[in-house]
Order: C-alpha cells, then sequence, then structure tokens
C-alpha cells in the first residue's frame, strides 16, 4: 500500500544540504531510515493513464489521497485501506463519476512497489555496524509489504505509525524509534525525503539527512557504507535488542479482524494483542483488574501500554469468535442461552466493583440513566458478536469494553439483544423465541423483563445517533455501513420495535 506520492512525496522539497566530507569519527550509533521513497518505490504510471483518460491532470487523485484528513486515519490504523480508497473515490465522484472515481483509487491503492537495490545494500551494510531501524508512517499491511519485496529481515526493527499511532513528524515517533536502537537520541542518524520529518528528528539532536538519491546515504554512512558484509539478519542491532532493549516481540504480528472502529488495527505477538488504546484505557484496565479479582477471568489481562501511550497491550484470550461471515453455529439457541449466561456472570462480578461515577467513562453506547439509576454497575456496551469468546461451544469470555460505561445491568442485556437475537431480524429465526431464550440464560428478572422491549428501544435509539455522529464527523468505515442501511432502514427498524413492544412483552412474560 502506498503511503506517500512519488516523487516528491505530495510537496515542493527543499533542496539538498551540500555535501560534506564524512567526518573521521562516527557521529552516530544507529541508523532510522525512512521506507517510501527511499528504500521502496512505486510505479504509478497505470494511475496517470487513467488520470489522463478521465480528464483530469495528473496528480489529482493523489492530492486528495494524500489530504491529511484523508490520508492521516489510514496511517494511524484506523480505517481499512477499504475505507481510504472509498474516500478517494468520494473526492473525485463529482468530478469523473462513481465508477471511475472507484477504480482511480484503486489504481493508487494497488499501485505496484519496488525496493532500490542500492539503497537496500547500503543498509545491510550499515546493520554490519550499528542497529538499523526503519521508520515510516505506514498501513497495516506494511508487514505483507516487506515481505513482498524480500526485506523482512532488513532491519533490526519496525517502527510503524498505524502501528504506534502516532505519525512523522511527531516527536513520539522519534524517541520510539531511537528507544527500539538501545541508542541516545543524539547519537542516531535520520534519513527521510521529507523536509519537515528531517527537521523534527534534528530538532531533537539527530543528525538529520534529506533523502534524494543513494549518494545522499552513502555520504551520511560513510565507513559504514563501505563494508562488504552484507548480510541479511544479526548484526549489531539484533545484539542490542536480545541484550534487552526494546523491539518486536513474538515475531511478525497478526492482524485480529472483526469490528470497525479498530478495523485492522488489532495486532496479535504471541500471548499478547496490541490495540489502539481508548482515552480512558487506564481506568478501564483497572477495571478489568477488578473483575479478576471478583472471580471473572472471562475478560483480557491488562499488559501495559506502547512507548507512545497511544496503544494498549492485553492478553490473547484464546478461542474462537464469530466474525462475519458469521458460521451457523452463531444462530442456535445454546450458543445464544451461553451468552446470556456470561454476561451475567460479568454482571455478578461488577457489582462489587465501584464504578468511578466522576471518572471518563465513554458515553457513546452508555446507559442515558447511568451510574445514578438504581442498581448501576458498569456495562460492556458492545456485546457484538465479534466481541464474545466461544470455547467448546460456549460463551468463554468478552474482549473490547471500549465503549464500557455504568448503567442498568437491563441496558446491557438490552444492547446484547439487539446483536444476537438479533433486532433487525435474521432469515429463520424469531425475535421473540430468541428474546426469551437470551433472558432465560441471563436469568432475567420479571421487572426488567417486563422493561427490556422500551430499553430495547432505547438502546437502538442511542446506537443510530452514534452511527449518525459518526457520520458527520466522516468517519469513513461508518458512513460506508450508513449508506449501505440509510435513514430509512433506521425509521423502519425502530417502527417495528415500537410495533412488536406487546408482543416481545408477552414472549419474555409468559411461564
Amino acid at each position: 500500500m502506498r503511503t506517500r506520492p512519488a516523487p516528491g512525496d505530495g510537496g515542493t522539497p527543499a533542496a539538498p544540504p551540500a555535501a560534506s566530507p564524512a567526518p573521521a569519527a562516527r557521529a552516530f550509533d544507529a541508523v532510522l531510515c525512512d521506507l517510501d521513497n527511499v528504500v521502496r518505490f512505486y510505479d504509478t504510471a497505470p494511475l496517470a493513464a487513467l488520470e489522463r483518460a478521465a480528464g483530469l491532470p495528473e496528480g489529482t487523485t493523489t492530492d486528495i489521497a494524500y489530504a491529511p484528513e484523508v490520508d492521516l486515519p489510514l496511517l494511524l490504523g484506523r480505517i481499512t485501506p477499504a475505507a481510504w480508497v472509498a474516500a478517494i473515490a468520494a473526492g473525485l465522484t463529482e468530478r469523473v463519476g462513481a465508477d471511475r472515481a472507484r477504480a482511480l483509487g484503486r489504481a493508487l491503492a494497488d499501485a505496484p512497489f519496488r525496493a532500490d537495490e542500492e539503497v537496500v545494500s547500503l543498509l545491510r551494510r550499515a546493520r554490519t555496524h550499528v542497529p538499523l531501524v526503519l521508520v515510516t508512517n505506514a498501513t497495516l499491511q506494511l508487514d505483507a509489504d516487506l515481505a513482498l519485496l524480500g526485506l523482512t529481515d532488513l532491519a533490526d526493527a519496525v517502527v510503524s505509525s498505524a502501528v504506534e499511532q502516532v505519525a512523522k513528524p511527531d516527536p513520539a515517533i522519534y524517541r520510539i524509534a531511537a528507544d527500539r536502537a538501545g541508542v541516545p537520541l543524539a547519537r542516531c542518524l535520520f534519513v527521510d525525503d521529507r523536509q519537515e520529518n528531517v527537521d523534527a528528528a534534528a530538532a531533537l539532536g539527530m543528525t538529520g539527512v534529506l533523502y534524494r538519491e543513494p549518494a545522499d546515504l552513502r555520504r551520511a554512512l560513510g565507513p559504514c557504507a563501505e563494508d562488504a558484509g552484507e548480510r541479511g539478519g544479526g548484526g549489531r542491532g539484533a545484539e542490542a535488542r536480545r541484550a534487552g532493549t526494546s523491539g518486536p516481540v513474538g515475531g511478525d504480528p497478526e492482524v485480529l479482524f472483526g469490528g470497525l472502529a479498530n478495523a485492522g488495527a488489532v495486532l496479535r505477538r504471541g500471548d499478547a494483542v496490541e490495540r489502539p488504546a481508548p482515552p480512558h484505557a487506564a481506568l478501564l484496565h483497572a477495571h478489568l483488574r477488578a473483575l479478576r479479582e471478583q472471580g471473572f477471568d472471562g475478560v483480557p489481562v491488562p499488559l501495559g501500554f506502547s512507548a507512545s501511550g497511544r496503544r494498549e497491550r492485553l492478553s490473547y484470550v484464546p478461542g474462537e469468535v464469530a466474525v462475519d461471515p458469521h458460521p451457523p453455529w452463531t444462530w442456535t439457541d445454546d450458543v445464544l442461552r451461553s451468552v446470556g449466561a456470561l454476561l451475567r456472570r460479568m454482571h455478578d462480578a461488577a457489582v462489587a466493583v465501584p464504578s468511578g461515577r466522576a471518572a471518563g467513562w465513554p458515553a457513546d453506547l452508555a446507559d442515558p440513566e447511568g451510574a445514578a439509576a438504581p442498581g448501576a454497575l458498569v456495562c460492556h456496551n458492545d456485546v457484538c458478536l465479534e466481541n464474545v469468546v466461544f470455547r467448546d461451544g460456549r460463551a468463554a469470555a468478552l474482549i473490547d469494553f471500549d465503549l464500557a460505561a455504568p448503567g442498568r445491568p437491563v441496558w446491557d442485556v438490552a444492547m446484547t439483544a439487539r446483536y444476537w437475537v438479533p433486532m433487525r431480524g435474521r432469515d429463520g429465526l424469531d425475535p421473540s423465541h430468541r428474546l426469551r431464550v437470551l433472558a432465560d440464560g441471563y436469568g432475567l428478572g420479571r421487572a426488567d423483563r417486563a422493561a427490556l422491549p422500551r430499553v430495547i428501544e432505547q438502546a437502538t435509539a442511542v446506537c443510530r445517533a452514534f452511527v449518525e455522529r459518526r457520520v458527520e464527523r466522516g468517519d469513513a468505515a461508518y458512513t460506508a455501513v450508513y449508506e449501505q442501511s440509510g435513514r430509512a432502514v433506521w425509521d423502519r427498524h425502530q417502527a417495528w420495535l415500537a410495533d412488536q413492544r406487546r408482543a416481545l412483552t408477552a414472549a419474555l412474560l409468559t411461564d
């Protein structure tokens, strides 16, 4: 996936500094190097041909694609490449029509790329002397791209904006890279093709090199570039990592799929999961630990945060998750009953855990009655199919507590019913029967059974408002989903719930 235009990188470059002789003593103990337009280069000829055929000036697509409001969410791992293409197409549709706009966006996303072998050779030589870290504003496809280039062994560590949730020229990403190299900032050589990124590195005390051609890198590396000992792995960087400096854990990460908000941004490394940290992550981690202390082991164990603080680390919860397309077993009564039972176990533990009424719990999907409601506890609020882990055919754990907040237990049951009954309907499933199965599995009391249909209506209104807020602020993932359903579908669904209130209540209360 291309992350920056080539050549020129989307802006007018400043003139490179004049060449100067390499100093007698090496001025650096690690090399931090950009990827795109230094190591990796894209062939944009197919895109240019499509633009000419559409009557557009060359570069029109990249101007839209690399505007910060379109590009940055992708580079921070907040949207999928498909959502990025959709956003590009949205910016072009008025000029060339929807079909051609999509083709242009796809041509950019699928542009072929290659590695500059001279640069690769220089970096491999340098790595026999000092640690090498790639520091790149990239997407979550970076590992696959490096594999296609045959460069998975090029560097001692890779610092990606999509993984760390911070992009150059933010100083935080430079600090992360220096930490991975195990070298102070002032002893790092930083190589990049964008002047603003080099300037940010220099402001932190690094030696900055503005890259335009391999000769720039060769001059900067000095004697490190003259070593003939090229090799694919090891080097001083690998030794430093074995000695205990920060670095990738557990080999290449595995992308865990499911859900919209963090699509493509959840990575598994061995027995740990790395994901974007919500703003209230510290509070949430304390809550998860407290649930486990109360005997509920169906939640991940918090393991800490990335160096940037923008990603959290949790224990991997083994088992099976019903991701889309949902397998047939997802819709059996036994599975539904076990989901209700798991939710009840979590609530029974949460009763003994203070909710921290004044704390910053998110309001996105929270019960409007909140912590002030009688019997309030911290609800999960998003027990969708992708957030339940199964073992031996039964619901065993809940994951993704980002939207948890204080509320009535029946609110959490209502939210769960929306997904698992499901209240929007599914061919061959009876909503009244399945709502009763969920309530039975949970052990819902009679008063809450009587209230449940109205609470589901209330929860549906909150969910609709949540989606519409995301659409209004331009969230591509939610916009695509909303376009498929739309306002009229929500209207019909809410009207159906109101019409069925009496029948649903009767099914819940019938002995």
